[in-house]
């Protein structure tokens, strides 16, 4: 899908939601109205966005800059504040900086600074004294690529050296869940070290892109006569982390360069066209469908539901309207017993989720016990260092530090792959069981609640034959429930944002957890393990350096465990919290639906334009469906 395509299909979009939600509207079904309007919002307001990350001096600012064409971001050998700029389409060229903004109260306005100044307000002094007053830097700019709402995202760098690294460090995770493309950049003369694996691993990988794009900068650095052999070994072993055709060699400041002079021959060279392609392609052909397909599929399900509406409230206009107030009548002595039902199944599913978490905290205890046990096996396998010379007394505690720091270093590595590792296998494991058993649980209290909205659902429809009218059980209780989310949930991974069902729900609860969780890994102990071991052994060889390190190392893992485990369980207990929040939602749209369809009946047998107004309505949901069928069939096509 071109970009061109996706705009038709999300303005098709937006328009088939405007024209539901003014059916909703008429029909007086105002919750869904509130959630068609979240749909909309979505859809006009969801961007595209690119983020670029990598370390300190990885040529990211140069390349981003040659991709706008300009000198936009500041590409000096100077770390910037550690907070992410983003850079949008403007016609005019403006920048603003983002105050923090506290939950609690109001958004601050952003700061709007002149370009000229923005590169002073972005960079800092060297000593990196005090945190920055602001949380995000934004651009406008008149550039080509970002005309169909993408958004460019410059991440701190990784290996900033200035002293709050770890908060540069969260700075960037936490645009990682929210990126469509994480574009991984690295110089060709530090290709892609343990470091930066490490990182894809830890951080990338759990948050769902396990496709990247790599970009290796300073091509041009390598001697031509060695060129295409760096460039196949280097894909050979980046293979593992993006496919090939998503590795790029790129000359960014010779593209910045050709750009600026409009020089297209040099442009090529550059291998720039050939990355912002790339970019295009799976901007349009993955994410682009992604980000449609869910509200799409919501929309559609509410064209059905509303039509079913129509139906019923034209069947009624045939009863007499004795007969429409009386039916109207046993729902609303329905309307408390189905209110008491949502209520109890709530507390049932709050309790069962409840009991999941001290279950998690233990294991969460167990894997840190483990993981301290394994320090001593896990730096077996640590790469050989610089021996160290002990007649070089001059240089004997730089040589100690270094030791110690890649011991350190390596035994975090391995402590972070463990954990994820964890997640996969046990976490994950341990939450779709319980989950499973929370289901099982409730599920005769969610047949008691769907049996009674049937029969008030027949009730509206005028059938006299509801007590002898079984629902049909096709699909599990809850799956049934969660038919009526359609508006996305807050912070919803676009995957699977407004999908219903309870295996989507719960992929949006592993992903939000996953989320959470990676944070956690920011906690190095490996600073402090290095500073520790160093008060006490700067005298000693390096083998009694490295013994001290993995001692400390497990040590401290160990103390660590209680704080790990009730870290865990919070982030645990506010994922399932969401999903108890999701479930609620959906068992409180349906007695809503009831509700309001109720009054709405009543309203109809006041009215002599009745039928008049509802098969206009209906005529308005034919040509909705249509409409949203067909960009459907195009988008499963894409």
């Amino acid at each position: 899908m071109s970009f061109a395509s996706f705009g038709e299909e999300r303005e098709n979009l937006t328009q088939a939601t405007l024209k539901v939600q003014a059916v909703a509207a008429a029909l007086g079904s105002g919750h869904r109205v509130r959630d068609l309007q979240a749909v909309h919002d979505r859809l006009i307001s969801d961007r595209f966005r690119v983020l670029f990350v990598g370390n300190f001096d990885a040529g990211k600012s140069t390349l981003i800059n040659a991709m706008l064409g300009d000198e936009v971001l500041p590409a000096r050998f100077l770390p910037t504040t550690g907070i992410v700029t983003v850079v949008r389409y403007g016609s005019e060229r403006r920048a603003f900086f983002c105050p923090p903004h506290n939950s609690e109260g109001p958004t601050p306005p952003p700061v709007r600074v002149p370009i000229s100044e923005f590169e002073k307000h972005l960079t800092i002094a060297e000593d990196g004294a005090g945190p920055s007053l602001y949380s995000r830097a934004e651009i406008e700019w008149p550039a080509d690529i970002l005309r169909n709402g993408v958004e460019i995202i410059d991440s701190p760098g990784l290996d900033d050296p200035l002293k709050d690294g770890a908060v540069r460090m969260e700075s960037t995770i936490r645009q990682v869940a929210g990126a469509d493309i994480v574009v991984y950049v690295s110089a060709c003369g530090g290709a892609m070290g343990r470091g930066d694996m490490n990182f894809i691993h830890t951080y990338l990988h759990p948050l769902g892109h396990q496709e990247l794009h790599i970009v290796l900068t300073k091509i041009d650095t390598v001697p031509p006569s060695q060129r295409d052999r760096f460039v196949n070994a280097a894909t050979r072993n980046l293979t593992s982390f993006a496919p090939a055709e998503r590795i790029f060699f790129v000359n960014a400041l010779g593209g910045l360069e050709a750009r600026m002079s409009s020089n297209d021959e040099q442009l090529v060279q550059s291998s720039l066209p050939a990355l912002e392609r790339s970019i295009e392609e799976h901007l349009g052909d993955r994410r682009g469908t992604v980000k449609l397909l869910a509200p799409a599929t919501g929309i559609k399900y509410v064209i059905g539901e509303m039509s079913e509406v129509v139906r019923k409230r034209e069947n009624n206009l045939a009863l007499h309207a004795s007969e429409v107030r009386q039916n109207c009548a046993r729902v609303n002595e329905i309307l408390p017993l189905l209110e008491r039902q949502c209520d109890r199944i709530d507390e049932l599913v709050g309790y069962y989720l409840r009991e999941i978490e001290p279950e998690v905290e233990e294991i969460a205890k167990k894997f840190m016990r483990d993981a301290a046990e394994q320090c001593q096996g896990w730096v077996g396998d640590m790469p050989e260092g610089d021996s160290l010379r002990l007649q070089d007394a001059i240089r004997m505690r730089e040589r100690l530090e270094a030791a110690a720091r890649r011991t350190a270093g390596h035994l975090e590595s391995r402590f972070q792959h463990a954990f994820t590792k964890w997640q996969e296998d046990e976490l994950n494991h341990l939450l779709r069981n319980r989950v499973a058993r929370m289901e099982e649980k409730v599920k005769s209290d969610l047949r008691e609640f769907l049996d009674v909205v049937h029969r008030a659902e027949q009730a509206l429809a005028g059938d006299h034959a509801v007590e002898s009218s079984p629902t049909v059980h096709d699909s599990s209780a809850l799956d049934q429930v969660l038919d009526d989310l359609i508006a996305p949930l807050p912070g919803a991974n676009p995957e699977v944002a407004g999908a219903s069902g309870v295996s989507q729900l719960l992929s949006q609860l592993w992903w939000t957890i996953s989320a959470g969780l990676v944070l956690l890994l920011l906690r190095s102990v490996a600073v402090t393990v290095v500073a520790r071991v160093l008060t006490q052994f700067w005298k000693r060889p390096d083998s009694a350096v490295t013994y001290a390190v993995v001692s400390e190392f497990s040590r401290q893992l160990g103390q660590e465990e209680p704080n790990w485990g009730v870290a865990i369980r919070k982030t645990v207990a506010s994922g399932l919290g969401d999903l108890q929040a999701a479930i609620n939602s959906a068992l409180t749209s349906k007695v809503l639906h009831i509700g309001e369809q109720s009054q709405a009946l009543l309203a109809d047998i006041e009215s002599n334009t009745a039928g008049q107004r509802l098969a206009g309505l209906a005529n308005d949901l034919e040509q909705a469906a249509v409409e949203v069928e067909a960009t459907l069939q195009r988008l499963h096509r894409a």
